[in-house]
Protein backbone atom coordinates (compact mmCIF):
# COMPACT_ATOMS: atom_id res chain seq x y z
CA UNK A 1 0.00 0.00 0.00
CA UNK A 2 1.54 3.39 -0.82
CA UNK A 3 2.09 6.25 2.07
CA UNK A 4 -0.67 7.89 0.12
CA UNK A 5 -2.95 5.49 0.47
CA UNK A 6 -2.35 4.61 4.25
CA UNK A 7 -2.78 8.04 5.00
CA UNK A 8 -6.43 8.03 3.37
CA UNK A 9 -7.15 5.26 5.34
CA UNK A 10 -6.00 6.50 8.74
CA UNK A 11 -7.92 9.63 7.85
CA UNK A 12 -11.48 7.76 7.20
CA UNK A 13 -10.91 5.24 10.37
CA UNK A 14 -10.52 8.97 12.77
CA UNK A 15 -13.63 10.32 10.77
CA UNK A 16 -15.86 7.21 11.44
CA UNK A 17 -14.84 6.67 14.99
CA UNK A 18 -15.18 10.50 16.13
CA UNK A 19 -18.56 9.58 14.82
CA UNK A 20 -18.82 7.20 17.52
CA UNK A 21 -17.75 8.67 20.36
CA UNK A 22 -19.93 10.04 23.56
CA UNK A 23 -19.37 13.28 22.81
CA UNK A 24 -20.93 13.47 19.27
CA UNK A 25 -24.16 11.44 20.82
CA UNK A 26 -26.44 14.45 21.21
CA UNK A 27 -29.52 14.51 23.65
CA UNK A 28 -32.80 13.87 21.19
CA UNK A 29 -34.33 17.00 20.19
CA UNK A 30 -37.71 17.95 22.04
CA UNK A 31 -39.85 16.53 19.04
CA UNK A 32 -37.88 12.96 18.81
CA UNK A 33 -40.07 10.61 18.42
CA UNK A 34 -43.12 12.66 18.86
CA UNK A 35 -44.38 13.17 15.78
CA UNK A 36 -48.20 13.17 15.72
CA UNK A 37 -49.61 16.54 16.93
CA UNK A 38 -53.19 15.85 17.97
CA UNK A 39 -55.41 19.14 18.64
CA UNK A 40 -57.96 17.40 21.36
CA UNK A 41 -60.22 20.55 21.86
CA UNK A 42 -59.63 24.40 22.02
CA UNK A 43 -60.92 27.23 19.86
CA UNK A 44 -59.57 25.71 16.52
CA UNK A 45 -60.57 22.13 16.86
CA UNK A 46 -62.49 19.54 18.55
CA UNK A 47 -62.05 16.04 18.64
CA UNK A 48 -63.41 14.51 22.24
CA UNK A 49 -64.14 11.45 19.61
CA UNK A 50 -60.31 10.19 20.76
CA UNK A 51 -61.36 10.22 24.32
CA UNK A 52 -63.94 7.86 26.47
CA UNK A 53 -65.73 9.06 29.52
CA UNK A 54 -65.54 6.82 32.73
CA UNK A 55 -68.23 7.92 34.81
CA UNK A 56 -68.85 7.95 38.91
CA UNK A 57 -71.24 5.18 39.60
CA UNK A 58 -72.71 6.87 42.68
CA UNK A 59 -74.13 9.98 40.77
CA UNK A 60 -77.02 11.39 38.28
CA UNK A 61 -75.64 10.38 34.84
CA UNK A 62 -73.49 13.24 33.44
CA UNK A 63 -71.28 13.45 30.31
CA UNK A 64 -68.21 15.34 29.37
CA UNK A 65 -69.14 18.22 26.58
CA UNK A 66 -67.83 21.38 25.59
CA UNK A 67 -69.54 24.42 26.74
CA UNK A 68 -71.24 27.58 25.16
CA UNK A 69 -67.73 29.60 25.85
CA UNK A 70 -64.97 26.61 24.90
CA UNK A 71 -64.56 25.19 27.89
CA UNK A 72 -64.85 21.35 28.81
CA UNK A 73 -67.08 20.78 31.37
CA UNK A 74 -69.59 17.90 32.37
CA UNK A 75 -72.91 18.25 33.61
CA UNK A 76 -73.72 18.81 37.65
CA UNK A 77 -73.37 16.12 39.84
CA UNK A 78 -71.60 14.91 42.79
CA UNK A 79 -69.91 11.37 44.00
CA UNK A 80 -66.53 10.64 42.97
CA UNK A 81 -64.49 11.67 39.91
CA UNK A 82 -64.60 11.22 36.63
CA UNK A 83 -62.19 10.67 33.68
CA UNK A 84 -61.85 11.39 29.99
CA UNK A 85 -59.22 8.85 29.16
CA UNK A 86 -57.57 9.02 25.78
CA UNK A 87 -58.12 6.06 23.23
CA UNK A 88 -54.73 4.23 23.16
CA UNK A 89 -52.57 3.53 26.08
CA UNK A 90 -48.82 5.51 25.42
CA UNK A 91 -45.55 5.46 26.77
CA UNK A 92 -43.92 8.94 25.48
CA UNK A 93 -46.43 12.07 24.85
CA UNK A 94 -46.38 16.05 25.92
CA UNK A 95 -49.34 17.32 26.74
CA UNK A 96 -50.13 20.91 27.10
CA UNK A 97 -53.41 22.03 28.73
CA UNK A 98 -54.90 25.64 29.39
CA UNK A 99 -57.24 26.05 32.26
CA UNK A 100 -59.01 28.49 34.33
CA UNK A 101 -59.44 28.66 37.83
CA UNK A 102 -62.36 29.77 38.97
CA UNK A 103 -63.65 33.09 40.47
CA UNK A 104 -64.33 34.07 44.11
CA UNK A 105 -63.79 32.90 47.35
CA UNK A 106 -64.21 28.98 47.52
CA UNK A 107 -62.33 25.98 49.82
CA UNK A 108 -60.92 23.68 47.04
CA UNK A 109 -60.94 23.57 43.08
CA UNK A 110 -59.42 19.93 41.90
CA UNK A 111 -58.65 18.24 39.14
CA UNK A 112 -55.30 16.23 37.74
CA UNK A 113 -54.10 14.38 34.43
CA UNK A 114 -53.74 11.06 35.20
CA UNK A 115 -51.38 8.44 33.21
CA UNK A 116 -49.53 5.16 32.82
CA UNK A 117 -52.48 3.14 34.04
CA UNK A 118 -54.67 0.49 33.22
CA UNK A 119 -57.25 0.19 30.91
CA UNK A 120 -60.88 1.09 32.81
CA UNK A 121 -62.94 -0.57 31.12
CA UNK A 122 -61.36 -4.42 32.01
CA UNK A 123 -64.07 -6.13 33.33
CA UNK A 124 -63.99 -6.82 37.33
CA UNK A 125 -63.35 -10.94 36.95
CA UNK A 126 -60.08 -10.20 34.76
CA UNK A 127 -58.72 -8.20 37.11
CA UNK A 128 -55.24 -8.63 39.74
CA UNK A 129 -55.50 -6.58 42.35
CA UNK A 130 -52.02 -4.62 43.17
CA UNK A 131 -50.51 -4.73 47.13
CA UNK A 132 -51.85 -0.90 47.52
CA UNK A 133 -55.18 -1.60 46.35
CA UNK A 134 -57.96 -1.40 48.95
CA UNK A 135 -59.37 -4.50 50.25
CA UNK A 136 -62.55 -3.60 49.18
CA UNK A 137 -61.35 -2.55 45.57
CA UNK A 138 -64.23 -4.66 44.02
CA UNK A 139 -66.60 -3.21 45.84
CA UNK A 140 -65.29 0.53 44.97
CA UNK A 141 -64.96 -0.11 41.21
CA UNK A 142 -68.71 -1.66 41.47
CA UNK A 143 -70.04 0.95 43.24
CA UNK A 144 -68.28 4.17 43.02
CA UNK A 145 -66.04 4.90 40.05
CA UNK A 146 -64.29 2.91 37.80
CA UNK A 147 -61.84 5.64 37.77
CA UNK A 148 -59.88 4.60 40.91
CA UNK A 149 -58.16 2.03 38.61
CA UNK A 150 -56.17 5.37 37.53
CA UNK A 151 -55.11 6.39 41.11
CA UNK A 152 -54.49 2.50 41.81
CA UNK A 153 -52.10 1.60 39.05
CA UNK A 154 -50.89 4.87 37.55
CA UNK A 155 -49.92 8.86 38.19
CA UNK A 156 -51.67 12.07 38.85
CA UNK A 157 -49.93 15.31 38.10
CA UNK A 158 -52.16 17.33 40.88
CA UNK A 159 -53.73 20.68 40.02
CA UNK A 160 -55.08 22.04 42.89
CA UNK A 161 -56.33 25.50 43.91
CA UNK A 162 -58.39 27.51 46.17
CA UNK A 163 -57.91 28.34 50.20
CA UNK A 164 -57.30 25.08 51.38
CA UNK A 165 -54.63 24.12 48.72
CA UNK A 166 -51.60 24.73 50.98
CA UNK A 167 -53.21 22.45 53.86
CA UNK A 168 -52.61 19.55 51.64
CA UNK A 169 -48.77 17.35 51.99
CA UNK A 170 -45.59 18.58 50.14
CA UNK A 171 -45.50 16.02 47.41
CA UNK A 172 -49.15 16.25 47.14
CA UNK A 173 -49.59 20.21 46.17
CA UNK A 174 -50.29 21.57 42.79
CA UNK A 175 -47.73 20.70 39.85
CA UNK A 176 -46.70 17.28 41.95
CA UNK A 177 -47.04 13.90 41.06
CA UNK A 178 -49.22 13.11 43.43
CA UNK A 179 -47.93 11.65 46.33
CA UNK A 180 -44.75 10.23 45.26
CA UNK A 181 -42.11 10.78 47.58
CA UNK A 182 -38.82 10.44 45.29
CA UNK A 183 -39.77 13.11 43.07
CA UNK A 184 -37.68 16.56 42.85
CA UNK A 185 -40.39 19.57 43.77
CA UNK A 186 -38.27 22.42 42.14
CA UNK A 187 -40.67 24.96 42.61
CA UNK A 188 -43.85 25.75 44.53
CA UNK A 189 -46.78 27.18 42.14
CA UNK A 190 -50.03 28.96 43.61
CA UNK A 191 -52.96 28.97 41.26
CA UNK A 192 -55.06 32.33 41.79
CA UNK A 193 -58.88 32.86 41.55
CA UNK A 194 -59.91 33.68 38.19
CA UNK A 195 -56.76 33.73 36.10
CA UNK A 196 -55.41 31.52 33.41
CA UNK A 197 -52.75 29.07 33.14
CA UNK A 198 -51.26 26.45 31.20
CA UNK A 199 -49.70 22.97 32.61
CA UNK A 200 -47.27 20.95 30.41
CA UNK A 201 -46.68 17.28 31.06
CA UNK A 202 -43.68 15.37 29.49
CA UNK A 203 -43.57 11.28 29.60
CA UNK A 204 -40.36 10.67 28.10
CA UNK A 205 -39.22 7.18 28.93
CA UNK A 206 -38.35 6.71 32.71
CA UNK A 207 -38.10 10.64 33.10
CA UNK A 208 -41.25 12.75 33.98
CA UNK A 209 -41.94 16.19 33.65
CA UNK A 210 -43.93 19.23 34.95
CA UNK A 211 -44.15 22.61 33.96
CA UNK A 212 -46.85 25.37 34.09
CA UNK A 213 -47.16 28.95 33.18
CA UNK A 214 -49.70 31.60 34.37
CA UNK A 215 -51.68 33.28 31.29
CA UNK A 216 -52.90 35.99 32.82
CA UNK A 217 -57.29 36.40 33.40
CA UNK A 218 -57.51 37.31 30.11
CA UNK A 219 -54.86 35.85 28.73
CA UNK A 220 -52.90 38.52 28.48
CA UNK A 221 -49.42 36.68 29.11
CA UNK A 222 -49.37 34.63 26.12
CA UNK A 223 -45.44 35.20 26.05
CA UNK A 224 -44.79 34.18 29.49
CA UNK A 225 -41.72 31.97 30.54
CA UNK A 226 -42.43 28.10 31.65
CA UNK A 227 -41.65 27.12 35.63
CA UNK A 228 -40.21 23.61 36.09
CA UNK A 229 -42.77 22.74 38.95
CA UNK A 230 -41.32 18.76 39.41
CA UNK A 231 -39.48 16.11 37.93
CA UNK A 232 -39.47 12.24 38.61
CA UNK A 233 -37.00 9.81 37.38
CA UNK A 234 -37.65 5.98 37.93
CA UNK A 235 -35.38 4.10 38.59
CA UNK A 236 -33.02 1.36 36.28
CA UNK A 237 -34.98 -1.37 38.00
CA UNK A 238 -38.35 -0.28 37.20
CA UNK A 239 -39.56 -0.30 33.56
CA UNK A 240 -40.99 2.87 32.20
CA UNK A 241 -44.68 3.27 32.74
CA UNK A 242 -46.99 2.48 29.91
CA UNK A 243 -50.69 3.01 29.80
CA UNK A 244 -53.79 5.33 29.32
CA UNK A 245 -53.71 9.16 29.90
CA UNK A 246 -56.93 10.63 31.21
CA UNK A 247 -58.21 13.94 32.61
CA UNK A 248 -59.97 14.25 36.13
CA UNK A 249 -63.03 16.05 37.04
CA UNK A 250 -64.93 16.33 40.19
CA UNK A 251 -67.83 17.89 38.54
CA UNK A 252 -68.76 21.56 38.78
CA UNK A 253 -70.68 21.56 41.92
CA UNK A 254 -71.62 24.77 43.77
CA UNK A 255 -70.22 25.77 47.10
CA UNK A 256 -66.62 24.98 48.51
CA UNK A 257 -65.51 22.44 45.83
CA UNK A 258 -65.34 22.53 42.25
CA UNK A 259 -63.96 22.21 38.93
CA UNK A 260 -61.45 23.82 37.24
CA UNK A 261 -62.09 24.76 33.80
CA UNK A 262 -60.11 23.21 31.01
CA UNK A 263 -60.05 25.40 27.73
CA UNK A 264 -57.52 23.53 25.14
CA UNK A 265 -55.77 20.34 25.32
CA UNK A 266 -53.33 19.23 22.92
CA UNK A 267 -50.58 16.14 23.13
CA UNK A 268 -48.23 15.32 20.99
CA UNK A 269 -47.41 11.48 20.26
CA UNK A 270 -44.95 9.03 18.89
Amino acid sequence: MSLFRLLCALSVLSILSGCFTRSSLAEPKDDFRLNEEVCVFGPNCLNLDKFFPIRSEDSSPYEFYINDIGQLTTTTGGGDFGLLVFERPLEDFVLTAQFKVPEGSFELANSGIFFGFIDPRIPLEDLTPGETWPSDWRSQLLNRTRAFLAAWTGVEVQLLAGARANEFEPSTQNGRFYGEENQIMHSEYRLDPGERYSVRVEKRGSRERVWMRWLGEENQNPDASETLVSELNRSNSESPRFGYLGIQSYYNNDGDFRALLFESLTLRLP
